[in-house]
């Protein structure tokens, strides 16, 4: 009797636990996923997101085509040839629907054209938008007219590039901008223009808090386009799940989402998109905390606007510690320009953080470095000095052209009475990986960072 009861207890349990599994809550937030149109892409599952099992079931999606193998978590998707914009993929786990967002383009080509002064074996072109790899599919002249072309798929954007023969790299000679690469050379440029003509924006335009609900309102901005918005243009998701049109109102572009106060605990993410005609907005983030948009009570990282700042560079606060290092080498550029921790003491105190909205500081490393110059490799072989802090000499000294250590702690007890009276926050990076002192140096890091960091890493 004992043994069977000992078994039943030990079902009982295994069978507590498979429903807990089963039914336990998807924590990360699940980024946008990214497609061509008419082109397929695998997608591990749980590089998406986190769970303790992968027992899911995709519910049927008119834009895309969907196949997921549960031995492997291989999640395989299909765009529509005719289909641009963002589109959400849903699957059950559990007794909750979430959310993929998925955002579909349509490939568009550029053709690079080169008509070369002598003959070549082998012509491609080479650049940004390749990996400048030389291996990249030949060109080829389709009319035998001595002219060479190449359509290649490339998105929006700048791109640097040269044409590629017989291992030879070419300026585009038809191509009046280019760019030196560094090396004593020129590299072609290209601006590859949107597809979309007219501009578009989402604006956040404010939340307005009533006793049940908050009120969260943006604005569709779309110069170009005469047609208004529907409720089926606008994707609004809080984490992974979708909010429901019956708390979306949409009226001459403008957005209201209705969402109740109570009962939201915790901390949130609120994701608002638009997609008209193929065309998408940018995506507007509001993380929420307890019903409130972060930065209404407690501070919040992700409420964190971070200023950051190159001390040498940001402001001479005492002239009196400026010593530049003496070297006709040394271009002034790379030397010593009198930036220090009073500068940023008296930058703090004038308010000029607060007048931008910041509430994060980060500073460059503040450790001493060595009262010399290095030359860079390759050409053109400039000598730099230590003005940025990256060449870190020790881990209990401070860097001497930005002050002392007592100055350094006046600079954050300045930050921590800034904080305490609008909620800003100070950070000190730790030195370069590269360095001997990167253990000891995160160990200074921490000692000299906000209260509460004050224990051992």
């Amino acid at each position: 009797m004992k043994i069977i009861k000992n078994m039943t207890l030990a079902l009982v349990f295994v069978v507590m636990m498979s429903g807990y599994v089963y039914t336990q809550k998807i924590i990360d937030i699940i980024h946008p996923v990214r497609l061509v149109a008419g082109q397929t892409a695998d997608f591990k599952i749980s590089d998406l997101y986190y769970a303790a099992d992968y027992k899911i079931k995709f519910l049927p999606n008119k834009n895309l085509e969907v196949s997921f193998g549960y031995r492997d978590s291989l999640l395989r998707l299909t765009s529509k040839n005719d289909f641009e914009g963002i589109t959400l993929l849903a699957f059950e786990y559990g007794k909750t629907t979430y959310q993929i967002p998925v955002v579909v383009g349509k490939v568009r080509y550029h053709t690079f054209t080169f008509k070369p002064t002598k003959p070549y074996k082998y012509l491609t072109v080479i650049g940004q938008f390749n990996g400048w790899s030389r291996q990249y599919t030949p060109m080829t002249d389709k009319n035998s007219d001595g002219t060479y072309e190449i359509d290649v798929p490339i998105e929006p954007g700048r791109y640097e590039y040269k044409f590629y023969g017989d291992g030879e790299e070419i300026v585009d000679y038809a191509n009046k901008d280019s760019v030196p690469n560094g090396m004593g050379a020129y590299n072609s440029v290209i601006i590859i223009e949107k597809p979309f003509k007219n501009k578009v924006f989402l604006h956040n335009t404010g939340v307005k808090e009533t006793k049940s609900y908050m009120l969260y309102h943006f604005f569709y901005e779309n110069q170009g386009q005469a047609a208004l918005i529907m409720k089926e243009n606008v994707t609004v998701l809080l984490d992974n799940e979708l909010v429901p049109e019956s708390q979306i109102k949409v009226e001459n572009n403008r957005i209201t989402l209705n969402l109740e106060r109570w009962g939201m605990k915790g901390n949130k993410l609120l994701r608002v998109a638009v997609t008209q005609n193929g065309q998408k907005s940018n995506w507007q983030y509001i993380f929420i905390q307890d019903g409130k948009p972060a930065g209404s009570g407690k501070f919040n990282w992700y409420d964190g606007i971070i200023y950051s700042i190159m001390i040498d560079r940001f402001k001479d606060g005492d002239k009196s510690i400026n010593k530049p290092l003496v070297r006709d080498s040394v271009f002034p550029p790379a030397n010593y320009n009198g930036g220090d921790f009073q500068g940023i003491i008296d930058k703090m105190n004038d308010g000029y953080f607060e007048k931008l909205g910041i509430n994060t500081i980060w500073i460059s490393p503040i450790n001493d470095n060595p009262n010399t110059a290095y030359r860079e490799y390759p050409s053109p072989n400039r000598w730099y000095t230590g003005y940025h802090g990256y060449w870190p000499i020790s881990d209990t000294k401070v860097e001497e052209q930005f002050c002392t250590m007592k100055k350094m702690k006046e600079l954050v007890n300045t930050a921590h009475k800034k904080r305490d009276q609008d909620s800003s926050r100070f950070c000190i990076p730790s030195c370069s990986s590269g360095t001997s002192l990167v253990e000891k140096t995160s160990r200074m890091v921490w000692y000299l960072g906000p209260p509460g960091w004050q224990k051992k890493p």
